[in-house]
């Protein structure tokens, strides 16, 4: 083929209070400098807030009464934060089950959001009506194309070294034309170039959806770069497998789509679609 084919607030709480609950008692904080107790107090501060604020809940006494914020911060200073004493829990004088609340009520982390999927790029509409405002110039370039494999034909031509003889002439048939114009029109504009297109069609899905009833075998020949019906036609009768098609007393029918393209690599697409006709 020619180029032609070329990613909680709760969670803190958990981790400083998970060991017990406050009680208002308080033991000797002769042991900690008073750089440490300004840090702890801050601690504390924030993770009390986060038990009655965040998660709303607090100190329950044994009667159901809650017990004040302040029982909060005392158990955080002065009992659960220095060793895990577990006094409050052993004389009932709080229940641990709301941490154990707290904890269950923590919020999934939330999930990293999945990348969008790319959005795929579409074909082009398979219409066939399109056709019918095909540029004059391009539709001219076509019935070149094909008047051109006809001369071949009529005078026998040599592809790869096989000669083939002179074979009957091709007639340009409109379903064929039409699978060959929206081919040469998508690859242009999706910018690739060959026979399998980027939705996995191949050529004989294309001439099937653009309606051609005629017979099998079905062929296709693409070419991109060329900007005259001579330069394709030199470049599809020195390649072998081109040339074949062009050649083969098997295809009775044609269909020649060329477009333009400026912003494309090649500009020039070209399509040939042949089919078995209706003998």
């Amino acid at each position: 083929m020619i180029r032609t084919k070329l990613f909680s607030l709760c969670l803190f709480t958990i981790v400083l209070l998970s060991l017990g609950c406050g009680v208002e008692q308080r033991r000797s904080r002769g042991f900690v400098d008073e750089d440490q107790l300004s840090a702890v107090d801050a601690l504390c501060e924030t993770t009390c807030g986060h038990v009655y604020d965040e998660c709303a809940l607090g100190f329950d006494y044994p009667d159901g009464s809650q017990a004040p914020r302040s029982s909060c911060l005392t158990a955080c200073r002065d009992k659960d934060f220095f060793g895990g004493n577990e006094h409050c829990v052993q004389d009932a004088a709080c229940e641990m089950s709301l941490f154990i609340e707290c904890i269950q009520r923590q919020p999934e982390p939330e999930p990293e959001p999945e990348p969008e999927p790319e959005p795929e790029i579409p074909g082009p509409a398979l219409s066939c009506g399109d056709n019918l405002s095909w540029a004059v110039e391009w539709s001219a370039f076509e019935v070149e194309v094909l008047a051109e494999v006809n001369r071949y034909r009529a005078a026998g031509a040599e592809c790869g070294g096989r000669a083939y003889p002179a074979t009957h002439a091709l007639v340009m048939e409109d379903a064929l034309r039409c699978a060959s114009r929206l081919y040469s029109k998508d690859m242009a504009e999706r910018g690739f170039f060959d026979h399998i297109s980027p939705d996995g069609t191949d050529p004989g899905d294309r001439i099937d959806a653009a309606g051609y009833d005629g017979r099998y075998p079905v062929g296709e020949n693409i070419a991109a770069g060329q900007g005259t019906p001579k330069q394709v036609m030199d470049g599809w009768m020195n390649s072998p497998g081109h040339c074949q098609n062009i050649m083969s007393p098997d295809y009775r029918e044609l269909g020649v789509g060329y477009y333009f393209h400026e912003p494309a690599r090649f500009r020039h697409f070209w399509t040939q679609n042949f089919g078995g006709g209706r003998r």
